[in-house]
């Protein structure tokens, strides 16, 4: 039977693994990859969310998406990760190397570190999230649970 391919300069990943799927997030994050779309609700790569407030207390870096209408709370750090619209981020929440879905909320003092979290989901406080842990829409991780991978 006859085969056909196609030779492309441009960049191309199989994101059907988790791990691979986060592999373009960090690639477009670490400017690896430069898009041409945008989702529609994500601010431009590289622009705060947010002028940061009086006291400086909000930490962001430079290599993250954040969505329109995401709530942060005193001593947040976000770090090299994707958060959809419509989240709310506690007091005191660190998030690095993560991909957020819309409408999630992460209470104070969690730690979420390579996770990917589907819509609507509800992080309560003092939980922690590792590297490789993937959260279906609508989940709910308890308060000071540990999800290792």
């Amino acid at each position: 039977r006859p085969v056909s391919a196609y030779v492309s300069e441009g960049y191309w990943i199989d994101i059907g693994t988790p791990q691979k799927y986060m592999q373009v997030h960090q690639d477009i994050l670490q400017r690896r990859f430069n898009p041409s779309l945008r989702p529609n609700h994500a601010a431009e790569l590289g622009k705060p969310p947010r002028p940061p407030d009086e006291d400086g207390s909000i930490s962001v870096d430079e290599n993250n998406i954040v969505g329109e209408e995401v709530n942060f709370g005193k001593g947040v750090e976000i770090r090299s990760s994707s958060i959809g619209h419509d989240c709310v981020v506690g007091k005191n929440v660190v998030v690095e190397n993560s991909v957020i879905w819309p409408g999630v909320r992460i209470d104070e003092s969690a730690r979420l570190s390579g996770c990917i979290i589907g819509r609507d989901c509800h992080i309560e406080h003092h939980a922690i999230i590792s590297r490789g842990v993937v959260l279906g829409d609508q989940s709910r991780v308890t308060a000071y649970s540990l999800l290792p991978n």
